[in-house]
């Protein structure tokens, strides 16, 4: 079949993205063929502004999913690998409405009504498109199991990365095998990291969704583990499986613990080459300290005998605005985990390691505040002050 056979035949103009009708797209996927490296990077760019902004997903994104698909398979076009991981995105995507509603300001749009029949029925809609790009993104699995074995390491590792997107149970048995399977043949580092982040991913999810902490997961487990150990390894693929082990670390202390000392090592030491690797796998969006931070805080601390939260300080001081943020969010998620009932909202009652984080999250200076309205939000979710004045001004002395 000729790329882009029937991509005419779609009514894109009745179809609408998040900036109307969608009759953009056709020219848009075209562009992605193009041999001009920046004609398929403003294509690529309009495409994560329209199908997929934000986060959120649209009418017509399932229709664009299988002339995608066919640009993943043309061995002509250049740097698909992009063109996987922005499957990855429209995989994952969200309802405009299902992912705003709880916002403290969206009832204060008149429009938006929760409890009108119209916000019912468009949320409907909404999440109808939703299941219908995840799905249409799922049929592409078939090709994604096939890019495993491409001569391009970046296309093998998108295409584990893309495969690791795929969470719905049914999807499992057909998922975990063959990134096991490609697992032991794969010699690229960045490839062999990409399996192991989608093998992680699979295994907690359906751990998070079964309850299960079964023989066949601790199987999976063990496989990670004697990757985090191994000394032929390199140092890359070995952060990358001990932030998967942390996923599925709960089904083992042993596990767990391991994970921890591997993650808290490379906080306490980070190498360039390693940053630099990390920088370059299909999903990384941040440096990579701020991710390990994110994997420790989902650990239990006892597990490494010790708290991870003055490792965590350090690293916040040193990282840039959106790593702070993603440091933050883990330093609080360690000391108030279950929100604002963990503290009672007594300044007297705060343990060493909570006064600690609220002391540095105070500081106007911290990078942790160059998203200042995200970071208010953050620390509002956990009923705490959410500016620096008010938090100096909650953990300043009372006058006896």
């Amino acid at each position: 079949m000729a790329l882009f056979e029937g991509l005419d035949d779609v009514a894109w103009h009745s179809l609408s993205h998040a900036y109307g009708p969608a009759d953009d797209v056709p020219g848009l996927l075209r562009n992605l063929a193009s041999d001009d490296a920046n004609v398929r990077s403003e294509a690529m760019h309009a495409l994560y502004g329209n199908i997929w902004h934000q986060g959120t997903v649209y009418e017509a994104t399932a229709f664009a999913v299988p002339f995608l698909l066919e640009l993943v398979q043309d061995e002509s076009i250049a740097a698909r690998h992009e063109t996987l991981v922005l499957l990855v995105h429209l995989a994952q995507g969200n309802s405009y409405l299902d992912a705003h509603q709880h916002l403290p300001t969206f009832d204060q749009l008149p429009m938006f009504d929760k409890e009108s029949a119209e916000f019912k029925e468009q949320i409907a809609w909404e999440l109808g498109w939703v299941q219908a790009a995840y799905m249409a993104v799922r049929d592409g699995l078939p090709i994604y199991r096939r890019l495993l074995e491409h001569p391009e390491s970046d296309l093998r590792a998108a295409a584990a990365y893309t495969l690791s997107c795929l969470l719905d149970p049914a999807a499992f048995d057909g998922v975990v095998p063959v990134l096991l399977a490609r697992l032991e043949s794969e010699t690229d580092d960045g490839a062999r990291a990409s399996l192991i982040h989608g093998l992680g991913l699979q295994v907690g999810v359906r751990m998070a969704r079964d309850g299960s902490t079964s023989g066949e997961v601790l199987s999976y487990a063990d496989v990670v583990a004697e990757i985090v150990r191994s000394e032929t390894e390199s140092d890359l693929v070995r952060l990358v499986a001990a932030m998967a082990l942390a996923t599925i670390a709960p089904a083992s202390p042993v596990h767990a613990k391991l994970a921890a000392d591997r993650l808290l090592a490379m906080l306490g030491d980070r190498s360039e080459e390693v940053a630099e690797g990390y920088r370059r796998l299909p999903w990384a969006d941040e440096d990579v300290a701020g991710e390990v931070c994110g994997s420790l805080a989902e650990l239990d601390q006892s597990v490494a005998g010790f708290s991870f939260i003055p490792a965590f300080l350090q690293a916040l001081q040193a990282a840039d605005a959106l790593t702070a943020l993603t440091i933050a969010q883990a330093l609080l998620h360690l000391a108030f985990r279950d929100g604002p009932d963990s503290w009672s909202a007594d300044v007297q009652r705060l343990t060493e390691d909570q006064r600690a984080i609220l002391e540095a999250l105070a500081q106007e200076d911290s990078p942790c505040w160059g998203f200042n309205g995200n970071m208010a939000l953050m620390l509002r979710a956990y009923g705490l002050p959410d500016w620096p004045d008010k938090l100096q001004a909650m953990l300043a002395p009372r006058p006896s």
